[in-house]
C-alpha cells in the first residue's frame, strides 16, 4: 500500500518541523491506537510480497496462520487504518506549525502532486472498455 507522493511529502514536512517536539505528539493516550494500527499493518503484509511488478519471494507461514488470515478473505485491507493514521498525523503535525490557510495551501499542492503521481494508473481506465451491463 503506497500512500502517494503528496501524502509522503506532507508527512515529511510535518516530521521535519516537529522533530524537536515529537515526544509531545506521541503520548500514552494514543498508544493503544498506534499498537492496533501497527498490528493490523503487519497482518496486512502478504506472504508473497511484491515491489512494483517484482515478486520478492514467499514468506513461509504455518498452516494455522494461513487459516486464520483466510477468515478475513483479503487481509490487505487491514492496512487502511494505518494509512488513515499516517494522513491524520501529517495534518496534525502541519496544523501545529502553520495557520489554517497555509495548511490548506500545502494540502492543495499535495493533492496536485498526488494527482500527477497517480495519473498514469487512472488514465488507463479511460481506454478500458467497461464490462457489459446485465439488465
Amino acid at each position: 500500500s503506497f500512500p502517494g507522493l503528496g501524502v509522503l511529502a506532507l508527512l515529511l514536512i510535518g516530521l521535519l518541523l516537529a522533530y524537536p517536539h515529537l515526544r509531545a505528539v506521541l503520548t500514552p493516550r494514543w498508544l493503544p491506537l498506534f499498537i492496533v494500527s501497527v498490528a493490523m499493518a503487519v497482518f496486512a503484509v502478504s506472504d508473497k510480497p511484491v515491489l512494483g511488478q517484482f515478486e520478492l519471494g514467499t514468506i513461509p507461514l504455518p498452516a494455522i496462520a494461513l487459516d486464520f488470515a483466510s477468515m478475513f478473505r483479503a487481509s490487505g485491507r487491514m492496512i487502511w487504518p494505518a494509512a488513515y493514521l499516517v494522513v491524520a498525523l501529517a495534518f496534525m503535525l502541519l496544523a501545529r506549525r502553520f495557520s489554517p490557510r497555509t495548511v490548506l495551501l500545502l494540502a492543495s499542492v499535495a493533492v496536485l502532486v498526488q494527482a500527477v503521481d497517480t495519473s498514469r494508473g487512472w488514465r488507463e481506465f479511460e481506454t478500458t472498455e467497461p464490462p457489459a451491463r446485465l439488465i
